[in-house]
């Protein structure tokens, strides 16, 4: 930071589309990213419906028929968010790209 008196800043929370590009960009600009947790919360009349296994199957397979909308992967995110909420799947944590070679170099340097 270029004033003394910013300690940082923030753009918001962590998007639910992967921008993995973008967020290489901020790591070369000096950001960091600091953890975060989300919980997905649905409507109670919805919940059932959307966080059922056949609304999970259904949008996992409309992604692989079209795996660059942004709208399917959004809601395919909240929907894996809310089931992991429920205790119906493990919650696994995406790792970003960049963390993942910076990992491999690591190992490779010690």
């Amino acid at each position: 930071m270029a004033k003394e008196e910013i300690v940082g800043m923030s753009y918001g929370l962590k998007s639910l589309v992967n921008t993995a590009g973008l967020h290489d960009f901020k790591l070369r600009m000096g950001f960091e990213c600091l953890s975060q947790n989300m919980v997905c919360e649905l409507h109670p009349l919805a919940s059932g419906i959307l966080t059922s296994g056949v609304a999970s199957f259904g949008v996992s397979m409309a992604r692989r028929v079209l795996p660059r909308d942004q709208r399917l992967e959004r809601v395919e995110s909240v929907i894996t968010a809310a089931r992991a909420a429920k205790g119906l799947t493990p919650v696994n944590l995406p790792v970003p790209p960049s963390a993942e070679s910076e990992a491999a170099n690591q190992e490779e340097t010690a």
